[in-house]
Parts: C-alpha cells; structure tokens; sequence
C-alpha cells in the first residue's frame, strides 16, 4: 500500500506570536520533523508577512533552502500599527488548489486560527484529511473540532524548539 501523501502548511504569524508568547523559538526544520513521522512530505508551504528587513530575508532564505516553498507578503501598516493581510487567503488558496489537484491525502495545517475552519470543513468533503497543530492556548476550539486529527505542539516542545 502506498504511503499517505502530506503537505503542510505553516501559518508563520500565527506559530511565531503562539511561540513567542510561550517565550520559545521554534526549530521550522525539527517541526516539520516531528509532524511528518513516517509518512511521505509532498512539500512544506510558509506564509508571513514581512517587511523584508535583512533578518526576515536571511530566515526565509534558510527555509527555502531546507526546501519549504516560502509565500510571503509585505506587512502593512495602519496608523503606525503593523499587520497581515492576505496570508491567510494566499494559504486557503493553496489548500484547495492542491486538494483539487490530488497532491496531497492529508493536509496539515500548523495554525489555531479559526478563520481556517471553514476551509478545514471543505477539505474534508473532498475526501481529504485535515490535521492541525497548534499550542493549546492559541487553538479554536472550532477549528480544532472540524480537524480530523489534532496535535497539541506543547508536547512536542523539547522535541521542536532551539536552544537557548
């Protein structure tokens, strides 16, 4: 039998305020790692925003270089505050893209966001599977109840962090 086809997909906004506030750094590459197991990785996708300062550049340099596909936008600003737009859809976009086109079984889905629930659901009724990962107090419980699977990151800490 065939090995399960798996494609993540890593919210890097998301995954990057969940870790900071837990005041650790995630290793991308040790993550991916982890959450393959022995199953066969299609491709790995990250999505942020950036203001394409030199430590950002550098960063997704390295993960292109480990073989993530990285899609980014800039940062924008409003009233001197910085956020995202549009990274979520660029993600969503992908999703369903490589979901019709039969790249993947298994879906997962590195984000708590529950602005991905609804994308989670139509996954599904594609016949695909859908996980996600994601800290415990950063996941919806909406979204975590639409997943097929859920892996909780806090048990994987010391196996995906770097050290200090």
């Amino acid at each position: 039998m065939p090995k399960e086809k798996l494609c993540i997909f890593i919210d890097g906004g998301n995954v990057f305020h969940a870790a900071n506030s837990l005041k650790i750094h995630i290793d991308l590459d040790k993550l991916v790692t982890a959450l393959t197991g022995n199953r066969t990785l299609i491709r790995t996708y990250y999505y942020g925003a950036t203001l394409n300062t030199p430590t950002q550049l550098r960063f997704f340099d390295k993960l292109r270089h480990l073989g993530f596909t990285v899609k980014t936008l800039p940062l924008r600003q409003y009233d001197g505050t910085p956020f995202e737009k549009g990274i979520d859809v660029m993600l969503v976009t992908d999703m369903l893209k490589l979901a019709h086109t039969n790249s993947y079984d298994t879906a997962l889905l590195v984000s708590g966001d529950k602005d991905f629930t609804y994308t989670v659901q139509e996954l599904k009724t594609l016949g695909k599977t859908v996980e996600v990962a994601a800290f415990t107090h950063a996941l919806a419980s909406e979204l975590q109840q639409a997943a097929d699977n859920t892996i909780l990151l806090d048990h994987l800490i010391p196996n995906i962090t770097l050290p200090k």
